[in-house]
């Protein structure tokens, strides 16, 4: 290993350790959260699109097979009165119905287990998405209270703007008030 590389090994080290240092654990932590809450409303988009598209295949499905049960009824009534050729006609324009009916079925079934597989999924992270809010508050909470010695020095600011005159005045008025009291 040559020294140059033993170098530029040190020199990344030393940056990415200072800007751990720079970065805020709480904003990096927040930002997360942001980043969870989108890709929740995201996959929440996916999900609400294909119930859409299976209340859609559900509802022409509906409509096929009302279709289908007029063509059925026609045939009947053609065969009945021996109108072979109508009947014929009606077949020819009810099997291409009824196959694509048959895979609405199909589809509306993929659907409905795609969409319960999507539900059970997005329940799973909205939980662990809630419970890493949790910790989160917690954890953003305990900074909060670690920091406030450190970020609130009220007592050293306040000590710095008191001058030795106003020290001096309130020490006459204790000593004033002191002598009242006694006597």
């Amino acid at each position: 290993m040559s020294i140059m590389t033993r170098f530029t090994r040190l020199f990344k080290a030393d940056v990415h350790g200072v800007m751990d240092q720079f970065e805020d654990n709480g904003l990096m932590l927040r930002q997360c959260l942001r980043e969870m809450e989108s890709a929740l409303t995201a996959r929440r988009s996916v999900l609400d699109r294909k119930i859409e598209a299976r209340d859609a295949a559900r509802s022409d499905l509906k409509t096929r097979r009302e279709e289908i049960a007029a063509l059925t009824a026609d045939i009947d009534m053609a065969i009945e009165k021996d109108r072979d050729d109508i009947a014929r006609f009606l077949i020819k324009k009810e099997k291409p119905l009824s196959r694509h009916c048959a895979d609405l079925a199909r589809h509306v079934e993929t659907l409905d287990r795609e969409i319960g597989d999507a539900q059970t999924d997005l329940d799973r992270r909205r939980n662990e998405y809630d419970a890493l809010k949790l910790k989160a508050s917690r954890y953003l909470d305990r900074e909060k209270d670690a920091d406030w010695p450190r970020s609130h020095n009220w007592r050293a600011a306040d000590a710095a703007t008191i001058t030795d005159e106003e020290v001096e005045l309130e020490l006459l008025r204790r000593k004033e008030g002191g002598k009242r009291g006694a006597a």
